[in-house]
């Protein structure tokens, strides 16, 4: 089943890729904002193994102590969006074809 957290994660991997994505269109490094949210996603994803999932609140903690808190805007601002069992599925698609071209541009 897929809880608040696992779609917020799910929501942090597009911005991450997107933001990314951006900067090698652009032939520019990446940024403060990339880095601190890679990093993020890869302690979130290391401790993911824990019984007990984050609520929102201590997500937005976690993102403000490691000095993103605008990210935790965007996250809001995207679960907001998802109003269907229909919407929920394009996430997950987009978030599934970002992965696509992404290995298809290795």
């Amino acid at each position: 089943m897929a809880t608040p957290y696992n779609i917020s994660l799910c929501l942090l991997i597009q911005n991450y890729a997107s933001r990314r994505q951006q900067a090698e269109r652009a032939k520019g490094e990446w940024n403060e904002y990339c880095y601190k949210l890679s990093l993020f996603l890869v302690h979130e994803m290391k401790n993911n193994s824990s019984i007990r999932e984050k609520t929102l609140e201590e997500l937005k903690n976690d993102l403000e102590r490691r000095g993103i808190p605008s990210v935790f805007k965007t996250l809001r601002d995207s679960l907001h969006e998802i109003n269907s069992p229909d919407h929920l599925f394009d996430t997950f698609m987009k978030l599934e074809d970002m992965i696509d071209d992404d290995n298809n541009g290795m």
